[in-house]
């Protein structure tokens, strides 16, 4: 296993990660410009640009947290209650959808994220990523005109991953590919902020070149050329699904006790983002 070291942001120079230097941000959620408490709806929709639904926010699992930390000042926590899960009857999903002013084919985000100091990683969870149509996940297999996701995960032992939801997986569930550099796993230790980056590439409709790709702390992790999302130019990537709990839907996968991730430092960009 390859453990990551945590990153600490300086006053040097700026890798950029891609091959383009537009600078094409349109989004940003810095949770040091918000106030500390309970994150409600109002937070979530001046925030969030308004999302038409969401899970979490509600039940009190959502909240801006000062942290003792030279790079930041708070964080957004999430909360999983102990013995939640995917299908759980406790509320332990903290999700919702943000949605783009249009479709694109090429997009990139970022966020900063660490697993609290005890966290029990148990089976694995889901963490956001992108989408596009409706959205596929939760056994929904695509068919190249309904919809796709792509999303970050954690699996046992804080191993690092990435979720596709895509027409070609083997299963109605989406195809898991591991983060890895120099044949190792890469391993997310608790009580560490880790710089997690991603690029997705629409394919050519009905080709096997779509693109996702990914980062931790500045490191290539994963490079995937040979994807189908769709086999319409209708579709397209038009969504950052917010999406994070314990799953898995059983309980073979659920929260062993109470359990909280924190996130910083939202960016999505049709363009590279810089890795300090």
């Amino acid at each position: 296993m390859r453990l990551l070291n945590v990153f600490i942001l300086l006053s040097v120079p700026y890798v950029l990660l891609g091959c383009s230097t537009g600078k094409t941000e349109f989004f940003t959620f810095q949770p040091s410009n918000a106030r500390s408490g309970s994150y409600g709806k109002t937070d979530l929709s001046r925030d969030w640009n308004n999302p038409k639904w969401e899970n979490g926010i509600t039940q009190g699992l959502v909240s801006i947290v000062e942290v003792n930390d030279p790079n930041r000042s708070r964080a957004l926590k999430v909360l999983f209650p102990k013995g939640s899960y995917s299908n759980s009857s406790i509320p332990g999903k903290i999700q919702w959808v943000l949605d783009f002013a249009k479709g694109l084919n090429e997009v990139y985000f970022a966020y900063d994220i660490k697993f609290d100091s005890n966290f029990n990683f148990v089976k694995g969870g889901k963490l956001h990523g992108l989408a596009g149509g409706k959205r596929n996940t939760g056994g929904k297999k695509p068919d190249g005109l309904d919809g796709w996701s792509s999303r970050v995960i954690w699996l046992s032992q804080g191993k690092l991953g990435q979720y596709v939801y895509n027409p070609d997986q083997p299963t109605n569930y989406g195809q898991i590919f591991k983060y890895t550099a120099n044949g190792e796993d890469i391993v997310a230790k608790q009580g560490k902020w880790y710089r997690i980056i991603n690029r997705v590439v629409m394919n050519t409709p009905r080709k096997h070149d779509g693109i996702v790709q990914a980062w931790v702390n500045g490191e290539l992790v994963l490079d995937i050329r040979d994807l189908r999302f769709r086999d319409t130019d209708a579709m397209s990537i038009d969504s950052f699904l917010f999406s994070t709990f314990f799953g898995g839907d059983d309980e073979t996968w659920a929260a062993a006790k109470d359990e909280s991730i924190y996130f910083d430092n939202f960016l999505i960009s049709t363009s590279p983002l810089a890795h300090p």
